[in-house]
């Protein structure tokens, strides 16, 4: 059975009143998951009890509430299986009864940091998850006790009584939400390059750090990331595999313990690997091979020259294994060079890729990676882009494949029009 995914819809119910049959609609939180043979199943949650306080006023009051619990709920199933924050083991057990302002935090922050949510969204999120947290304790699901949800009275002084509010947990430690400032300017995050960028990205690498250029191209082709890239070994890449000009398999494997455990003023965070596979690397722009043959040639170069000896593919220049700063440092060097190139040769996508408020860095690759995989047909579904990414859900590809169906769209009522 696959991962358990809460999802909102709007049902018909038929209600008697006064001995009248009255149709209405509702909200209901749907499970749906795929079983055992591959077919999709929805069930009724029994979290509709949730939204019981809410449906004597308007079908959008709890269908609102459903919106962002359901989704915040996905978040914490995720956190949980994914194993990256201790703090959210509790719930194993305990399971919805676990519950506390940490986990709330961290959703909220994951919304406006990664999800980039404007100010009165975090702020109305906040609410609905606060509401949601006081119809369990309600219900003797969470202790109010170990969640504590204050009030306090503000005076209304034209009518001359006292208004009750609730106060944000999220605004005081150890529970701090970074809201967005009233004042705030929308990032424009880049996630895919046209191909002659993405070419002469490669291109300069070549010219000014030869060493990561084969990183590079396993994040463009392979969608490897900047931790993953840091963590391969030589005997992770398939010998069988170099002889196919088309692509290169490598096995993805955490070797931080073997590489930098033992190593001072090394940040272990920014050499982790997400999930441990087998990748394809697609040979993309016929130039693949020349680059593993290119950066073999330089890294003996530098073991000669340091006296150093390590399995590790990638190296600094002092023949230790590249840590994860040292190549974001070696690749913004490389950003830096792209950046001129396109201010004296095409100012329009330096203007475009240079704002300040341009956000790219390492991470790009996966993007260019998977729009390349849509372009040349490699995946039809998310499930198959996700395979190819490395995902274990598909909740990270559904948006590209949404997106790319859209552009088409859009291409095929366009050259529809021109006919």
């Amino acid at each position: 059975m696959s991962f358990v995914e809460y999802k909102v819809k709007e049902k018909e119910v038929t209600d008697i009143c006064f001995g009248k049959k009255i149709r209405n609609r509702k909200a209901v939180i749907v499970e749906k998951y795929t079983d055992d043979f591959g077919v999709v199943v929805e069930i009724p949650s029994c979290l509709n009890k949730l939204l019981v306080r809410f449906r004597n006023k308007s079908i959008n009051n709890a269908k609102n509430l459903a919106e962002v619990i359901c989704p915040f709920l996905n978040f914490v199933k995720l956190q949980i299986i994914e194993e990256n924050d201790p703090k959210f083991n509790i719930l194993i057990q305990k399971g919805i009864y676990g519950l506390n302002f940490y986990h709330a935090s961290k959703y909220l922050n994951y919304c406006i940091m990664v999800k980039e949510i404007k100010r009165i969204t975090a702020i109305q999120y906040t609410q609905r998850i606060l509401e949601f947290y006081e119809n369990l304790i309600d219900l003797g699901v969470l202790d109010k006790n170990e969640v504590e949800i204050k009030y306090n009275f503000i005076t209304i002084e034209k009518v001359g009584r006292k208004k009750i509010y609730r106060e944000n947990p999220f605004m005081r430690e150890p529970y701090v939400v970074c809201y967005p400032s009233k004042n705030q300017i929308k990032l424009n995050k880049i996630v895919n390059m046209e191909e002659h960028l993405w070419q002469l990205f490669l291109q300069t690498s070549e010219i000014f750090a030869p060493d990561i250029t084969l990183g590079i191209a396993f994040q463009m082709f392979g969608g490897v990331r900047r931790g993953e890239i840091v963590n391969l070994s030589i005997q992770d890449i398939i010998p069988t595999s170099i002889i196919d000009k088309n692509k290169i398999n490598i096995k993805i494997q955490d070797r931080s313990k073997e590489f930098f455990e033992l190593r001072e003023k090394v940040e272990i965070s920014k050499c982790g690997v997400k999930k441990t596979r087998l990748q394809q690397v697609i040979n993309f722009n016929g130039r693949l091979n020349i680059y593993y043959e290119n950066h073999l040639k330089l890294r003996d170069k530098i073991l000669k020259k340091s006296g150093q000896v390590t399995t590790a593919l990638f190296i600094d220049e002092n023949g230790l294994p590249m840590s994860g700063v040292r190549y974001e440092q070696r690749w913004a060097k490389v950003k830096k060079e792209f950046l001129k190139a396109l201010n004296l040769n095409a100012y329009r996508y330096y203007t475009e890729l240079s704002e300040n408020n341009a956000i790219w860095g390492t991470h790009i690759g996966r993007g260019i990676f998977t729009n390349l995989c849509l372009k040349y047909g490699l995946a039809k579904n998310a499930r198959e882009l996700a395979n190819l990414r490395g995902d274990t859900y598909v909740y990270s590809s559904q948006p590209y494949i949404d997106k790319f169906n859209l552009v088409d769209v859009i291409n095929n009522s366009l050259n529809n029009l021109g006919e």
